[in-house]
């Protein structure tokens, strides 16, 4: 086998080969004639010919048990490093006795009353095992929209308890962080 050693090119590099790709933040330059598109916080990077996609992670996290009859707070997640966007909560129940009428609850980061999501919400669940489902406000409507701070707990606050016996179950949250 025979090694012909290094393989030098001279000349300059045509003008319709990308030398520096623009992002939202800044200008990417090849390294070895490299990029590297890389995803973090769950977001993923797929390439294939001329066609990269960039794919955002989104995240479930979901409460210990709440007692839904109860007035009080409990905390969904606490926040890791980085920022988070909620978009949807859903509740899911598991225990119900004697159910007659629906409580109302907030869901947000800033205390005593966590309304910097949802306010006085009804959890409009009929007394059966059976989950609710709630579109946070400010995603679909264009409205401003507050981030979870990084280090910070999400809290679900029942301010009007469930009229039943028994009403147990969890809180589902999806978002993204950013």
């Amino acid at each position: 086998m025979s090694q012909a050693g290094a393989v030098n090119l001279t000349g300059s590099i045509p003008t319709t080969v990308a030398i520096n790709f623009q992002t939202d933040s800044g200008i990417a330059v090849p390294s070895g004639n490299v990029i590297d598109i890389l995803g973090s916080a769950g977001t993923t990077t797929t390439g294939a010919t001329n066609i990269v996609r960039i794919v955002p992670g989104y995240e479930k996290f979901t409460s210990p048990t709440i007692d839904f009859t109860a007035i009080g707070n409990t905390t969904i997640f606490t926040n890791g490093s980085s920022r988070f966007v909620p978009f949807s909560i859903t509740f899911v129940s598991d225990n119900v006795v004697n159910f007659s009428g629906d409580g109302d609850f907030n869901l947000g980061f800033t205390g005593p009353n966590f309304t910097d999501y949802l306010a006085s919400d009804p959890f409009e669940l009929n007394g059966i095992h059976q989950f609710s489902s709630f579109l946070i406000d400010g995603i679909g409507g264009g409205a401003d929209f507050a981030l979870l701070p990084a280090s910070t707990a999400l809290v679900l606050r029942v301010t009007t308890g469930i009229t039943a016996d028994t009403f147990t179950g969890r809180a589902i949250v999806m978002g993204f962080t950013v």
